[in-house]
């Protein structure tokens, strides 16, 4: 059966949306972003816009389109199946947010498109992706020595917790971070609890960072 959720020609087909296919279609496309941007790292010659920024572009537009149906309907028809799917990919998404984001062959791939010539002929469109790719690899640690940059790492996940937690629906959440921190909530999230929307375009929310920090995470 073909996945809609991979379907990207039109409009999402909600009445086709199933829980059993989320979890393969996440799986998919993040699969192939993973073998393309080794492919475009491994081509030979200076790093330019087209293909490298564009194919990334377009990778991350792909894997948008498949989320975005899945986060609306965990947020307006939520089931148990649908909401066990969607918790089920949450890892999967961090987990490739922070290892694209701390890429050291990825930074250096746009800061040498920052420092070349050709940089000043792009537009001001473009100039600005480039700089904001390179301000966030920068806050998510990406020249950090290893064991810094898994601690950061970690506090990311976390960080993602307490985020979902804040436009929780389900009444169990509030009620285990109040009776014990974030511990619970984790294992809540881990087993089912009702959470919105991981793709905020905001990736590195610090002042939440920092307060997270001041939590005991060990």
């Amino acid at each position: 059966m073909n996945n809609p959720l991979l379907d990207h020609s039109g409009l999402p087909s909600f009445n086709r949306i199933n829980p059993e296919l989320v979890e393969p279609a996440v799986e998919a496309v993040l699969s192939d972003n993973l073998a393309m941007i080794d492919r475009l790292l491994a081509a030979p010659g200076p790093r330019a816009w087209d293909p490298l920024v564009d194919s990334l572009e377009s990778m991350e537009h792909r894997l948008g389109r498949t989320w975005a149906p899945v986060s609306h309907l965990n947020a307006v028809v939520n089931s148990k199946e649908l909401r066990e799917a969607y918790n089920r990919c949450l890892p999967l998404l961090s987990e490739y947010s922070t290892w694209i984001n701390q890429h050291p062959g990825l930074y250096a791939a746009y800061k040498q498109i920052a420092e070349s010539e050709s940089f000043a002929a792009l537009d001001e469109a473009q100039r600005t992706t480039v700089e904001h790719a390179l301000r966030d690899f920068r806050l998510a640690g990406v020249a950090l020595p290893a064991e810094q940059k898994q601690r950061y790492g970690d506090l990311q996940r976390r960080l993602h917790v307490v985020l979902w937690w804040r436009d929780v629906r389900d009444d169990r959440a509030q009620h285990v971070v109040e009776a014990g921190g974030l511990e619970p909530l984790q294992r809540l999230f881990e087993h089912g609890g009702a959470h919105r929307d991981h793709g905020s375009r905001d990736r590195h929310p610090q002042h939440l960072l920092g307060r997270l920090t001041l939590v005991d995470c060990d």
